[in-house]
Order: C-alpha cells, then sequence, then structure tokens
C-alpha cells in the first residue's frame, strides 16, 4: 500500500488541493487551501507530522471541479451501481466503514445532505489509505490514469432527493 504522503503527492500532481488528517479532524487549518493547493514541500512538511492518519482531498474549483458522492450505506450504494452500471465501473470508489465514496467532476458546487449521505461539491472528505474509527479505506474503483470524467449532477442528486443545502 503506497504511503499517505505517495497519495497526498499523487493527488497533487493531478492538481488536486489535500490536506493531512489526524483521529478526527483535519492536522492543519485548511480554509486557505479551499482557494490554493499546498506546494509540495508544504505536503512533505504536513506529513511529517506526528498523529497523521490519513488524507482529505478537497473538492471543488481548487481541484479541477472535483466532487463526491458519499452513500452512507451498502444498499444506497448498489442502488446507484444497478441503476448506472456502466459509471460504476468507471468513477472512482471506495469502501468506507459505513458505505462507498464515489469521485467525479461536477460543475455544481454545493454541499447538499441527502436521506443516503452527501453530495459534495466544495468541502473535503477522507481519502483511500486513511485510517478513520478502525478501518482503513481502501479502493473499489481504482483511480484511472488522467482526468476523471464530469457527471451531471442529476445522476447523484435525482430531481426529489435533495433534503438540504449546506452554505
Amino acid at each position: 500500500m503506497p504511503s499517505l504522503i505517495d497519495d497526498a503527492l499523487s493527488y497533487s500532481d493531478r492538481g488536486w488541493s489535500c490536506i493531512p488528517t489526524g483521529k478526527k479532524k483535519p492536522t492543519v487549518k485548511w480554509k486557505q487551501f479551499q482557494t490554493r493547493r499546498p506546494t509540495p514541500d508544504e505536503l512533505r512538511s504536513f506529513f511529517a507530522s506526528r498523529g497523521v492518519m490519513g488524507v482529505a482531498v478537497v473538492f471543488g474549483e481548487v481541484s479541477g471541479r472535483l466532487a463526491d458522492r458519499d452513500y452512507d450505506t451498502v444498499a444506497s450504494y448498489e442502488f446507484f451501481r444497478d441503476k448506472n452500471p456502466a459509471l460504476a465501473r468507471s468513477l472512482p470508489t471506495y469502501r468506507t466503514a459505513r458505505g462507498y465514496h464515489v469521485w467525479h467532476r461536477s460543475d455544481y458546487q454545493e454541499i447538499v445532505v441527502m436521506g443516503d449521505g452527501e453530495f459534495r461539491g466544495f468541502g473535503c472528505s477522507y481519502a483511500p489509505h486513511s485510517q478513520r474509527k478502525g478501518v482503513v479505506y481502501d479502493w473499489v474503483v481504482p483511480l484511472p490514469t488522467g482526468e476523471l470524467p464530469e457527471v451531471e449532477s442529476k445522476i447523484f442528486l435525482g430531481d426529489d432527493s435533495v433534503t438540504e443545502k449546506k452554505k
């Protein structure tokens, strides 16, 4: 398994902003990294610190419109997978303690709380190889080489599934 710093540098090479995380939250003040990506030297310094247990990727414009659909249950992810088999086979997906995260690019830059998780067009989320709640997150569908596809937000949000937008 790659080291966390290797993951962070790989994400940085893709043009994504990422930060180190501890047991429950980022280990750096990360607001600035919503508008600028840390340099490789900053990442090396951050990940050399004690208490780093993971990497979080920052979503939105700073990361080329990277977005995340967080499914809090296996059943809700399986519903998406069964309804969209080609997308489910091609979009990078990883397993968490409760469900799955699916990464893609989106022009929808909001966080939407849904009945079965969240859509994140900004904010951040723990990434694969991070340890959280005693579980090491791992890829189910690995990151492809090159840019991630852009997916229409309605694929993940539907027409009537939105319950609350976070500002």
